[in-house]
């Protein structure tokens, strides 16, 4: 059907709320129990799901509803249903494997998916036959569905191996499989003096046909569903066979069959055999593990589906989320050491939360204006808060790199969040990991950033790779996030795909960069980017890299140490304990040791000792003044501002002594010496915060429109808001007018009564009511003209 895979980081984040508590160290280990390897094929097994509810959708335009389904997902799925057989086929319009638009038959078109839907109807069934299934597996499926507005949630549907029909018709029953081989297996079961005469199939949805080989033939979307030619033999005695034919009339489907001994009972046996899969959908995109040892394995595309597999590589049980590539693109997973799962979309941002059992804890569809997209998870090097890396759509039309902090129980975004870690340009975070030192390092299309704890931006260097913006080619649909980047204390290490790269993690500078072996990219504004992703260091220094068919161990320098053979691209790494590598990419999912890595790398995690209140920036008339609150202070140092404007380049403006340790709140102020350059850009601003131990973090970032007394310019405190704020704006005379909040599509949403000084200016603008999305702010006078141009502000 499909495959899965996920990637855990950790890392620090820190809400400017609650920016940085006292210092303390935290290293962590995590150890599971010991694995021996294995390897999945991801494939689905053949296997009948009961149906809760969640197959319901699935039989609206067939006759009747599912009773029990064999599910690949996508591309085939087979429904059993009181009346007969029904059989959805379905590709997307760009699947390779339907090249022959004329041989697809009846098809029905949604959007980018084409279907065939094909039922087997038992003509004249007995109305007191039952049905019964058998051969219980041990793992189980869980599932969310929509329903209306919200979803429902099955969290433990059983599956089995077979299904019996007694009394279909007058002393015959009908037993059904799936074997491993695919398809679908049904056979008769006649009873001595039972008239096979009375078995009649009539099919729906496509024109049966019959070949010279007397297979019957029906067309879909992925080729042809096949019922092979049928065979007949003595129940008691399988190695006598009776001759039998499919006979055709219409739409109606026999048996004939040739002479038998009808004091006997005899079987009939057909095999229906499913067109070829679509191949995007059993790739194991994440992988991740939890405490006990277990592997869980996110992927597929209709939909996304997470596999939990035991240590030793035996299924526990598959989630299908509401997520598939008709609705969303690809997400991410983290996996508490619980066991508990984190799993998103892509875009539009969404985020689910399940148990260790599969079962559904929350779903969170994002803010109410939904410009977000969640590409990767990480924890806090602490382990207290759940970070999502990815993109914040800016002005409708610029994506742009933010990290997201989000509540680990409901899934919404903390106050605060989410930061602007690439504010220049349209680049995303497509790639994130927490360094050996606790930090964060991201790759955004192009960019290598560097993020602290409190996540100030420390540096923004070119990567020296320009990913496309469809990319990587791997990927389930059109975008999704790379598990290709990770870092100790002293270097990051990055897979491009096609290099391997070793990077300074002080200044990201460029230390060394080898080829991987069978690794690819492709650039170019028409690229698909890498094909191979992967990236894992443990800590020993070692670095475990992805190729599109093996994994190679390399020493802290690039020096080649070892490497395994792969029937297919790798897509992510994670090592679980000592001695043991785990391995998701396309139709695979492996536990490895052979290539023996050390113990999961050490997370250092080093928390300074401020705690923020507020932080801005503001123009009064052509002078930049910042302000910012410390909550509490402890053993600090000194505050240092600095600017920029380009996002990478900071320069120090000034310097304020700290005040060592307070319990009490404390307001600073400072105020440039000479008037803020003007430009077209906005300007940034932030604080480097240093302690008496030569530690140091950064605040936010703050923007500064560029500020002259000849265009006077208005600004929202804090700009980024949950109850309350407050405008400021300069102007030259004292007036009357009103105060418009603009949703970011321009719809006026509030019209307050506004009067104003010759000066500057402080109005509180009435936002708690207010549903959570960006707006912004104009002053108009008595005569509907603006005095003051727009500024910008988020309501949490």
């Amino acid at each position: 059907m499909f495959a899965v895979q996920y990637q855990l980081f950790i890392q620090m984040p820190i809400r400017p709320t609650a920016l940085l508590a006292p210092i303390f160290l935290c290293m962590i280990f995590l150890r599971v129990q010991a694995q021996h390897d294995w390897q999945v094929p991801l494939q689905e097994p053949q296997v009948f799901i009961e149906n809760l509810g969640q197959y319901d959708a699935l039989g609206r335009g067939f006759p009747a509803r599912p009773r029990y389904v064999i599910d690949h997902g996508f591309g085939w799925q087979a429904m059993v249903t009181d009346d007969g057989l029904q059989y959805l086929v379905q590709r997307t319009i760009d699947d390779e494997s339907a090249d022959n638009e004329e041989a697809h038959g009846p098809e029905e078109s949604h959007g980018e998916i084409v279907q065939s839907r094909l039922s087997m109807q038992f003509v004249g069934a007995s109305p007191t036959r039952t049905m019964r299934a058998a051969g219980e597996q041990d793992d189980y499926y869980t599932y969310s569905y929509p329903v209306g507005e919200g979803y429902r949630n099955v969290d433990h549907a059983a599956a089995y191996s077979d299904l019996h029909i007694d009394g279909l018709y007058p002393g015959i029953g009908l037993d059904l499989a799936g074997p491993k081989d695919g398809g679908l297996k049904y056979s008769f079961q006649l009873q001595p003096r039972a008239n096979a005469g009375a078995i009649r199939l009539k099919w729906e949805g496509g024109t049966p046909t019959l070949d010279g080989n007397g297979d019957l033939h029906l067309p879909a979307v992925l080729g042809e569903l096949v019922d092979q030619h049928p065979s007949a033999w003595y129940t008691d005695d399988p190695s006598t066979r009776i001759p039998v034919e499919f006979a055709l009339s219409g739409q109606q489907v026999t048996f004939m069959l040739g002479n038998y001994d009808a004091q006997r009972a005899i079987t009939i046996d057909p095999w229906t055999i499913n067109p070829a899969l679509p191949a995007p959908f059993n790739r194991a995109f994440e992988v991740d593990y939890d405490a006990a040892g277990n592997v869980y394995v996110f992927g597929g595309g209709m939909g996304y589906n997470l596999k939990k597999y035991n240590s030793a590589g035996t299924l526990q049980w598959t989630h299908t989320s509401p997520w598939d590539t008709s609705n969303a693109w690809f997400g991410e997973l983290l996996t508490l050491s619980t066991g508990d799962c984190f799993i998103t979309s892509g875009s539009v941002a969404k985020i689910r939360r399940l148990t260790t059992g599969g079962g559904t804890t929350f779903t969170n569809n994002g803010p109410f204006f939904n410009n977000d997209e969640y590409w990767n998870l990480t924890l806090s090097c602490d382990l207290t808060k759940l970070v999502a890396g990815g993109t914040r759509l800016i002005g409708l039309v610029s994506p742009q790199g933010h990290i997201f902090n989000l509540n680990m129980a409901n899934g919404n975004q903390q106050a605060g969040s989410p930061y602007n870690v690439s504010p220049v340009g349209m680049k995303e975070i497509r790639a994130l990991c927490t360094a050996g030192n606790g930090n964060y390092y991201m790759l955004s299309n192009d960019n290598l950033i560097a993020v602290n704890q409190a996540f100030g931006i420390i540096y923004s260097i070119a990567s020296g790779t320009s990913h496309p913006y469809n990319s990587p080619a791997f990927l389930a649909k059109n975008v999704q996030g790379q598990n290709s980047i990770d870092a100790n204390s002293a270097n990051i290490y990055i897979n491009t795909g096609s290099n391997l790269q070793k990077r300074d993690i002080n200044t990201g500078a460029l230390l060394s960069s080898i080829a991987i072996p069978g690794g690819g990219f492709t650039g170019g504004f028409f690229g698909t980017g890498a094909t191979n992703s992967g990236m894992v260091i443990d800590a020993c220094n070692n670095v475990f890299v992805g190729s599109t068919n093996a994994i190679y161990k390399y020493d802290a320098n690039l020096n080649l140490l070892g490497s395994v053979v792969t029937t297919g691209a790798i897509y992510d790494l994670v090592i679980p304990s000592a001695g043991t590598l785990i391995a998701g990419g396309n139709a695979l999912v492996i536990s490895n040791t052979t290539l023996a890595p050390c113990a999961p790398k050490t997370i250092v995690c080093v928390i300074l000792p401020v705690e923020m209140g507020y932080f801005n920036a503001n123009c009064h008339s052509d002078i930049v003044e910042v302000h910012w609150q410390s909550l509490q202070e402890n053993n600090n140092l000194a505050y240092f501002i600095e600017r920029t404007q380009d996002g990478v380049q900071w320069e120090e403006r000034g310097r304020m002594a700290g005040a060592g340790t307070s319990a009490s709140p404390i307001d600073y102020q400072f105020r440039e010496a000479t008037p803020l350059p003007h430009a077209d850009q906005p300007w940034y601003y932030r604080l480097k915060m240093t302690d008496g131990d030569g530690n140091e973090t950064y605040s936010g970032i703050t923007t500064v429109e560029t500020c002259a007394q000849s265009d006077p310019t208005i600004s929202v405190n804090p700009t980024v808001a949950d109850k309350a704020a407050s405008l400021s704006f300069e102007s030259k005379l004292p007036g009357n007018g009103r105060l418009l909040i603009d949703q970011a599509l321009g719809q006026t949403v509030r019209s307050v009564d506004a009067h104003w000084l010759a000066g500057q200016n402080a109005l509180q603008l009435p936002i708690e009511t207010l549903p959570a999305g960006i707006y912004h702010v104009r002053v108009i006078d008595a005569k509907g003209e603006v005095i003051v141009r727009n500024a910008r502000f988020v309501k949490q």
